[in-house]
């Protein structure tokens, strides 16, 4: 039996299942899409939190170097 053969209200029911269909489809694609995207957001989050302790230890160490520089330029 064609598509076309149903009378229209059969026409307008699979019309809008399959409307419901793609839109359950699609929904179920932004929700895998927003897992990937939560992974990539957990490894951005790792690599900033070890950038700013790397920025962190620097300034240490630069401040821990300001007095052993100041004894070596009056010497």
């Amino acid at each position: 039996m064609s598509f076309f053969n149903f009378r229209i209200g059969g026409r307008l029911y699979s019309g809008f299942g399959a409307l419901v269909l793609i839109g359950a489809l699609l929904a179920g694609f932004a929700v895998w899409q927003l897992g990937a995207i939560q992974v990539q957001i957990k490894n951005l989050n790792v690599q900033s939190e070890n950038a700013l302790r790397v920025t962190l230890l620097h300034a240490d160490q630069a401040e821990a170097l300001v007095p052993v520089l100041y004894i070596e330029r009056r010497c």
